[in-house]
């Protein structure tokens, strides 16, 4: 409880409620500002967020991390839960993130913050915390915001799961553009190699939807990296093939 109080009142910035450790007290408590909304996962059991309210999420999700990283800490514990959603005085979302007890050191082994199905793959295997650890669960947030689905299924307490490759969210919402689509792959990615490095990375992609690459899991079948010129191939050997037939009927 002490290191939460002291984050809650040490860590000030528009993404965090305001908190206040009274000077005269009885017991341990700290207040917190009173913020009218819901937590994101109660809101997207009757609503699902727009693709620009989902964008904003993510951006402000990072830059709640940027903040962190400036005290060489991590939030650890990124997910619905931990979000609060209301509307500001112009009708727009706004996002508060919560759960100061989550905090920890970033590069930390031992650590226990963080919710199964939002952990990277490598911290089941005791690796240390990061950048790439936090952009995996910002990622993982954003995917279910946006589609109501876990990208590798509900991961539950003391399971040791096993990860495949996960469904491009836009094949469950057609909504989604192809260049968030290939951010959110990439940031999800069972390989850390293939995620983004930093979370100033994420951003500027988020930000800058034009210089998004397609993105494709390592050894994806061309059908999926290029339809184009897999029906293009298909096409030339189709029409090989007949042209053979045609030689040898006619021969």
């Amino acid at each position: 409880f002490v290191k939460e109080a002291w984050n809650a009142k040490r860590l000030k910035a528009d993404f965090f409620p305001k908190a206040v450790i009274p000077k005269t007290r009885t017991m341990r408590y700290y207040v917190m500002q009173l913020f009218k909304g819901e937590d994101l996962d109660h809101y997207l059991t009757h609503k699902q967020l727009t693709i620009d309210d989902s964008v904003e999420l993510a951006a402000t999700l990072l830059k709640m991390s940027q903040f962190l990283l400036k005290y060489d800490l991590v939030h650890g514990d990124i997910k619905p839960p931990n979000i609060m959603i209301a509307k500001d005085d112009d009708e727009n979302l706004e996002f508060k993130i919560i759960d100061f007890g989550s905090i920890t050191e970033i590069f930390s082994t031992d650590s226990k913050a963080g919710t199964p199905s939002f952990l990277a793959p490598e911290r089941f295997l005791g690796e240390a915390i990061s950048e790439t650890t936090e952009i995996f669960a910002i990622g993982v947030t954003l995917y279910v915001a946006l589609t109501g689905k876990y990208p590798y299924g509900e991961i539950e307490p003391f399971q040791n799961p096993t990860f495949k490759e996960a469904k491009r969210p836009s094949t469950l919402n057609k909504n989604i553009p192809d260049w968030l689509d290939s951010v959110i792959m990439r940031s999800i990615a069972i390989d850390k190699e293939q995620r983004y490095s930093h979370y100033s990375e994420m951003h500027y992609e988020l930000t800058h939807p034009e210089k998004v690459k397609p993105y494709f899991i390592k050894d994806a079948p061309l059908i999926e990296k290029s339809p184009l010129i897999f029906y293009k191939r298909a096409f030339m050997i189709m029409t090989f093939i007949n042209f053979a037939l045609i030689y040898l009927l006619l021969k």
